[in-house]
């Protein structure tokens, strides 16, 4: 049971719990942001690693492995980033978020809020699973 409540252990739990956020957020809102050419900038790789990190990370420290499990809680956040932002290839590689800057035009109308809350959920994710991977 101490290996739950080492510090480390702690916060790649809380890291977890931020990517079933983002995964819920983004479920919720269907992938859709702004109102560019792209209707939707869903994924559902990005969908599952997110949702099954808290999955992953709490079997991890089940079965006494918190270095594992920060790696983890570090490696999906960032992962799904940079699936979100470089998307897929062929048909799917206009889904790529990247895509919602050019159509967006975002110096005059500022960016989507729930495009900047998806992406500040992710963010935040992977910072605090990489400072999981630093505690002990």
């Amino acid at each position: 049971m101490k290996k739950f409540t080492t510090p480390g252990a702690i916060v790649s739990l809380i890291s977890a719990l931020l990517s079933l956020a983002a995964g819920v957020y983004f479920y919720s809102v269907d992938g859709k942001f702004g109102v560019g050419k792209i209707a939707s900038y869903w994924n559902p790789v990005s969908f599952g690693l997110l949702t099954g990190c808290v999955v992953a990370v709490a079997l991890l420290l089940l079965l006494k492995l918190p270095g594992l499990a920060s790696f983890v809680a570090t490696t999906i956040p960032g992962v799904c980033v940079a699936l979100f932002f470089i998307g897929g290839s062929g048909e799917n590689s206009a889904r790529a978020a990247y895509w919602h800057f050019a159509d967006q035009g975002f110096e005059e109308k500022g960016l989507d809020p729930k495009f900047m809350t998806f992406l500040l959920l992710m963010v935040a994710a992977f910072i605090v699973g990489e400072v999981s991977v630093y505690l002990r």
